[in-house]
Order: structure tokens, then sequence, then C-alpha cells
């Protein structure tokens, strides 16, 4: 399995868990007419993203491709470990 597969791999799981919250959000009214612009844009930059970086792997640009799943991989992989860093130290950040 290719880095870029799981690169890519890692972005879905992050698409899906903005579509979750943005789902959740309209079911509890916190995804209003205030921040819907916002939402919409996240989920239209997400989905541009896993859309942008098949394209260019299809078409040959082996190394845009992997730049362009890094802009979301990056930041997940990051907050993932942030998560797992204060789920095993009980919470305390000294």
């Amino acid at each position: 399995m290719s880095i870029f597969k799981i690169l890519w791999g890692i972005d879905v799981i992050a698409a899906g868990v903005i579509t979750w919250f943005f789902i959740v959000g309209l079911a509890d009214g916190s995804v209003s007419s205030r921040n819907i612009k916002l939402w919409l844009f996240l989920l239209l930059a997400a989905g541009s993203i896993l859309w942008i970086s098949m394209l260019l792997k299809n078409n040959g640009h082996d190394k845009l491709a992997m730049l362009t799943v890094l802009i979301l991989a990056l930041p997940a992989i990051v907050y993932g470990l942030f998560v797992v860093l204060m789920a095993s130290n009980n919470g305390r950040w000294n």
C-alpha cells in the first residue's frame, strides 16, 4: 500500500468527520444561517481535496497529488496525535 493511499484514506476519514459534525449540527441547531457559509466552505474544501488529488493522481501528477492530499492529512494527523496524547496523559498538560 502506497503512502498516497494511506494519506488519502486519512483524508476520507477527516472529510467524514467534518460531514458528521455538519449533520449533527443541523440536527441540534448549532449549524444556523449565521455559520452555514463556513460549514459549506469546509465541506466543499474537504470534497475538493479528495476529488482534485484523485484527478491529479490518475493523470500522472503524483507529486502534486501528494501535496494536495497533505493539505488535509497533516492537520488531521497532528490533531489525532494530540487526542491520543491527551487520552493517554489523563488530561494533564504539564
